[in-house]
């Protein structure tokens, strides 16, 4: 007995090891390390994000959380909530979510404020 299994996913290369990419549905896209560089790694921010930036050190990145229905199913991101994430790329290391005070602070802190999301999608992604 053989079979195919299909989805759809796509993925944008930052820096290093770590993309941009969804699988399945475009709602579920996040920040990832790629171990192998043939996709396999871990997920290192939670979806929906929306905006990234990068420079050879670090990875920024903003979110609308999934929201939960009834049951506890995933569904569109809150646009209500919006966090904020660093990535030290060297370091392999996660600051966030931040709330956009918070983020402004931390970016001070790493001389970083110049760096700006430079790739944006949608707020809400279309399925």
């Amino acid at each position: 007995m053989t079979g195919c299994w299909q989805f759809d996913n796509d993925s944008k290369m930052l820096v290093g090891n770590y993309n941009i990419g969804w699988v399945d549905n475009i709602r579920w896209q996040t920040i990832m390390y790629d171990v192998d560089g043939k996709g396999l790694g871990s997920y290192e921010t939670d979806p929906y994000i929306f905006a990234v930036g990068h420079n050879d050190k670090y990875i920024i990145a903003k979110q609308h959380p999934l929201c939960k229905d009834y049951f506890g199913k995933e569904c569109m991101p809150d646009q209500s909530i919006t966090n904020y994430f660093i990535i030290d790329v060297i370091e392999r290391t996660k600051i966030g979510p931040l709330s956009e005070t918070e983020f402004s602070a931390k970016k001070k802190q790493l001389d970083i404020e110049t760096l700006e999301f430079d790739i944006i999608y949608p707020e809400i992604p279309n399925d």
